[in-house]
């Protein structure tokens, strides 16, 4: 049901993109295109950013991508067509986008309908005026070519890309202190949960109790153990507001990463952790390993080093 409703709501958000278009003129608009079902926590800033440049932005989003709301503290979002991947797949191949002066694929990678790769594959090269965002260089270094390098960015400026690290998520809080100490953490795997676990029993082996961790959004956390139940605690999923909300009552941001783990050392070279957005965002001071100093740009001035 929901896939039917996804696409009648598609082919009318098609049908006014058209003659939004055709009323359109070129010299200066900017269109972005977010064609993966996820990665909606960049567009509010993608969006900001061509604004202050003084361009008239529209933004083309799959309907998982709009119900996610990633707009909720932006006060004045752009104008949004929610297109479904079935419609996309094509869509990108017309003469739809030339009105526009840029485009900018917030991913460079796509899962859309059946297909999995390169958005160059899917739109038959790299017009001069587009522009795109790898999250991975991994993926870059599979699907990529060398030709298409000048037309993108990383989050983090990883190896030869420049950085355009999209940390504005609208109006938002930067708050003080808290009188008890309020980590934010997150565990995506069941490493970063017991390096959480350790963390929090070395605070209390020391007569340290006046904290409390926060596990943010989903994780691989099923139960917290019941010696440190007191102290942690776990959110599942959260919409955008609610998880704005968290980090704007947070202290510090601990993300768990260690470098002797495998799964960990891609975020030394390859991606791009998402929780160095928030922090950047909200004003938060991470907790990280030092091996991760140098990517993310901590130091001890910013940081709290270990």
């Amino acid at each position: 049901q929901r896939t039917i409703s996804d696409r009648i709501i598609s082919k009318r958000q098609l049908r006014k993109f058209i003659k939004h278009v055709k009323n359109k003129p070129t010299n200066n608009n900017v269109l972005v295109v977010e064609a993966n079902p996820h990665h909606g926590e960049v567009l509010p800033a993608a969006i900001k950013y061509f604004r202050d440049m003084g361009y008239d932005v529209d933004l083309i989003v799959r309907p998982e991508v709009y119900k996610d709301k990633p707009f909720i503290r932006y006060s004045n979002p752009p104008k949004i067509f929610c297109i479904a991947a079935q419609y996309l797949k094509d869509f990108f191949k017309s003469d739809l986008f030339d009105k526009y002066k840029f485009v900018y694929f917030s991913s460079a990678h796509i899962f859309i309908h059946l297909f999995e790769g390169s958005v160059f594959d899917l739109i038959g090269g790299c017009p001069p005026r587009y522009l795109f965002m790898e999250h991975s260089l991994t993926r870059h270094a599979e699907f990529g070519k060398p030709e298409y390098e000048p037309h993108m960015v990383s989050m983090a400026g990883l190896d030869r890309f420049p950085m355009f690290n999209p940390n504005y998520f609208g109006e938002i809080k930067i708050t003080p202190l808290s009188n008890k100490t309020h980590f934010v953490a997150c565990a995506r795997t069941f490493n970063e949960g017991d390096i959480i676990y350790a963390a929090v029993r070395d605070l209390l082996s020391r007569g340290i109790t006046d904290f409390h961790v926060t596990i943010a959004g989903r994780s691989s956390v099923r139960k917290i153990p019941s010696d440190i139940k007191k102290y942690v605690s776990k959110t599942g999923m959260l919409g955008f507001n609610d998880l704005w909300k968290l980090y704007e009552k947070a202290d510090y941001f601990f993300n768990p990463l260690e470098p002797q783990i495998e799964s960990h050392r891609k975020y030394l070279n390859e991606v791009t952790s998402g929780y160095w957005q928030a922090i950047m965002a909200f004003g938060k001071v991470p907790i990280s390993h030092s091996a991760f100093a140098p990517v993310y740009r901590y130091s001890d001035d910013n940081a709290v080093l270990y």
